[in-house]
C-alpha cells in the first residue's frame, strides 16, 4: 500500500500517558506503544500457520460468569499459533520480557483473529514504564493467567493490557 496508512491515538493508563502509532505497510504492520517517548523493545510476531489452516487453531474457553454457571455463558476464543522474537531491547528471561511477551501475544491474537486473511508480520515496539512485578513465567503466552493473578499489581497490569488492546483496535490498519 502506498502511501503507508498511519493511525495515532493516546490515552491515560494508571495516570500515565500511553501513545500508539500504527503503520500499515504492504508487507508488515508496525505498532509502537510508548509511555516513555521511545521505541523500547522491538519484537517481530509471525503467524505460524498458513491461511488454509487458520480454522484449526487451539480453542480456549473464556468464562464470564462463575464456574457453576451454564456453559452457554462462556465464549470460545481461538488461540492462533505464532512466534515472538525480540529484535531490539532483549529482556528475555526477565519479568519485563515475560510481560512484553504477554502483550505481544494478546495483540497478535486481536489482529489475527479479527482479520482472518491477515498474513503480514507484526513489528511491535513497547516502552512501558516500570511496574513492580512479583513472580515469573515459563511461557508467557500460555501462562497469562499466572502473570495476571493474585496481587493488586497484576490486576492493574491486566487492566492496562485490556486498555492497550482497545487502543490498538481503534487504530486498525489491517
Amino acid at each position: 500500500m502506498f502511501p503507508v496508512e498511519i493511525k495515532q491515538n493516546a490515552l491515560l493508563i494508571d495516570g500515565c500517558r500511553t501513545e500508539s502509532l500504527i503503520f500499515g505497510y504492504s508487507n508488515a504492520i508496525v505498532i509502537l506503544i510508548t509511555q516513555c517517548n521511545n521505541i523500547g523493545s522491538l519484537m517481530k510476531i509471525t503467524l505460524d500457520i498458513s491461511d488454509s489452516k487458520r480454522g484449526f487453531g487451539f480453542n480456549r474457553r473464556k468464562n464470564y460468569q462463575d464456574e457453576d454457571e451454564e456453559e452457554e455463558d462462556s465464549e470460545v476464543i481461538q488461540i492462533l499459533p505464532h512466534t515472538i522474537k525480540f529484535l531490539l531491547g532483549n529482556p528475555v528471561g526477565s519479568q519485563r520480557g515475560d510481560l512484553y511477551n504477554v502483550y505481544a501475544s494478546r495483540l497478535a491474537q486481536v489482529i489475527y483473529t479479527n482479520s482472518p486473511h491477515e498474513k503480514r508480520s507484526i513489528y511491535l515496539g513497547l516502552s512501558l514504564k516500570s511496574k513492580k512485578l512479583s513472580g515469573s513465567l515459563n511461557a508467557a503466552g500460555d501462562d497469562e493467567n499466572k502473570l495476571f493473578s493474585g496481587s493488586e499489581d497484576f490486576v492493574k497490569q491486566k487492566e492496562a493490557l485490556k486498555l492497550i488492546e482497545e487502543l490498538v483496535e481503534k487504530c486498525k490498519v489491517w
